[in-house]
């Protein structure tokens, strides 16, 4: 089983303009709404492989029923948070020639007793899965350790985090069996810019040798670097033209996810991740990815490996070490 914790929900709304103009009144094509946040992305896409996937996230009184039917329709077992508070709307501006803009609000304030509240949940939620992905921001209120708290809860799980700033390095500081920040969060956490592959290989052995034991930096179209066991490689999928690219990185954490679950080494998870992460921008809508679009890119991802991490005998072997064989 996989569980997804995605605290800080929102309703996805796309927009269809012409062109942004700033300063003019813009008249819309078309609107579109489905529930979102980068942990429904994650959600569906590992659901389309037949995984069994609960995801957990706030949700107020207006949208619980909205969220709970939309995501059972696509295989997944939804565990509200409560909050009496509207949660928040991200805006996605697709102009003409196939720019898009996204607008993103903070999310709903939480008081003490909610975000208590929401910490157990995610724990209780994430127990007795095979890999638990935590993903995202969280609301204002909620501390920058939460992540941290959550791994080191579940310290016989697999958990796989997606977040930036402090709210990563704190979870990086728990030992997560693994990470997948961007090319820019992924400079950040290294202090070094990611110009090509050999550096985000770079950057990839240096967070690695933090004590997490599988680091995939994601790259867009230049699709993803991962480092674990001492090993690197670059992962890679044939160039194609994008109609939405939000939520791709998402959706190959998913694939990742069960990918792992059911039993593929790493190498094979992250050939499916970066399958399923360029399949997510053929699709037109915000974190929708169609199974038959991964299933017609796989078997053109390439993986190349790098130059092993001299350093890799470093790492503590009472973390998340994986099978040299892996």
């Amino acid at each position: 089983m996989i569980a997804v914790a995605a605290v800080n929900s929102a309703v996805d709304k796309l927009l269809e303009i012409e062109a942004l103009a700033p300063g003019r009144v813009l008249r819309t094509r078309g609107v579109t709404a489905w529930p979102g946040g980068k942990g429904v992305h994650v959600a569906a896409c590992a659901a389309t492989f037949g995984q069994t996937v609960r995801l957990t996230g706030l949700v107020d009184d207006v949208h619980r029923e909205w969220f709970a039917s939309w995501l059972r329709a696509r295989g997944v077992d939804f565990h509200a948070i409560d909050t009496p508070t509207p949660i928040r709307t991200c805006l996605a501006i697709r102009e003409s020639d196939g720019r898009i803009t996204e607008i993103l609000e903070p999310g709903p304030a939480v008081d003490v007793e909610i975000a208590e509240s929401a910490f157990h949940i995610v724990v209780n939620v994430c127990r007795k899965a095979g890999v638990a992905v935590l993903s995202g921001s969280l609301p204002p209120g909620m501390s920058s350790n939460t992540y941290a708290r959550v791994v080191t809860a579940l310290r016989d799980t697999r958990v796989l985090v997606d977040a930036s700033g402090d709210l990563l390095e704190h979870a990086i500081a728990a030992r997560p069996f693994a990470i997948k920040p961007n090319r820019p969060e992924a400079e950040v956490l290294a202090g070094m810019r990611i110009e090509s592959a050999a550096a985000a290989a770079e950057a990839a052995r240096a967070i690695a040798r933090r004590g997490v034991p599988l680091v995939l930096i994601s790259l867009g179209q230049d699709g993803a670097v991962a480092c674990w066991d001492g090993r690197t490689c670059h992962c890679t999928a044939p160039r194609v033209t994008p109609l939405n690219d939000v939520g791709a990185g998402d959706c190959l954490l998913g694939a990742l996810a069960a990918a792992l679950v059911r039993g593929d080494d790493i190498a094979d998870a992250i050939r499916l991740g970066v399958a399923a992460g360029t399949a997510k921008v053929l699709s037109p809508d915000t974190g929708d990815v169609r199974r038959s679009d991964i299933d017609a890119l796989l078997p053109s991802v390439r993986l190349a490996w790098l130059p092993p991490d001299p350093g890799s005998h470093h790492l503590d072997p009472g973390s998340h070490h994986l099978d040299p064989g892996s």
